[in-house]
């Protein structure tokens, strides 16, 4: 009897725990907070072709060089721009878009998303957007989190404020790297035509970006 009886507490034991986990993992599942991460999940990954990004804080004269650089070969390209660094250089942001580049929000002040809750995500992004619609008057539907550092809420936030997060799949390291030949490898090392690269406005990447464009071309992909 005492074998019986420890058996069935054990079965009991097994099938409580069971449950539970079964319970919570339908229930974590099913929650408020995590369906954000299903709303706004970030797009690492292009839809028209090789994208070629800019992350952008400063270096406006790099800026101005990559600009000329993208029209000579005419290919596009998407700018995220920081709005402290907009609202100081109005007219290449216009330049940008007047030349037929995307322009997407990276924030304000270069802030790390992830430790921000949702009214503090939403102030930062929606100050960025207001800074860059009045410049360009377009409407901002792209947001590239800085250090690509975000949270549910940052997710939740872009969600309601209609923006596509975007991430990305190569990254150049252009702002601690200024060796040309190793941006250039970065960018191009087994590229694909769903590819996003990551580059920021520095000397060695005016430099390294013909290189990076003519190796993307040469592959018979499309830079959209």
């Amino acid at each position: 009897m005492r074998k019986k009886s420890d058996f069935v507490k054990t079965l009991l034991t097994y099938f409580f725990i069971v449950s539970i986990v079964v319970g919570l993992g339908v229930g974590v599942f099913y929650t408020p907070d995590d369906n954000a991460l299903f709303v706004g999940v970030p797009v690492t990954k292009s839809e028209n072709g090789v994208m070629l990004t800019f992350n952008v804080y400063q270096g406006t004269e790099e800026v101005e060089r990559i600009i000329d650089i993208l029209l000579d070969y005419n290919v596009k390209a998407t700018f995220f721009i920081g709005g402290c660094w907009a609202a100081k250089n109005e007219k290449t942001v216009k330049k940008i878009d007047s030349s037929g580049f995307t322009v997407g929000s990276h924030g304000y002040y270069h802030y790390d998303h992830s430790k921000m809750n949702y009214d503090k995500n939403k102030a930062e992004i929606t100050k960025s957007i207001d800074c860059l619609e009045k410049i360009i008057d377009k409407k901002i539907t792209l947001f590239a989190p800085p250090s690509g550092a975000y949270n549910a809420d940052c997710l939740s936030v872009c969600n309601d404020l209609g923006l596509k997060m975007i991430m990305w799949s190569k990254d150049t390291i252009d702002w601690r790297d200024q060796d040309v030949d190793i941006l250039v490898k970065r960018a191009t090392e087994n590229v694909e035509s769903d590819d996003i690269i990551l580059m920021h406005p520095t000397t060695a990447t005016v430099i390294a970006l013909p290189q990076i464009i003519e190796n993307i071309l040469s592959k018979n992909l499309k830079i959209a």
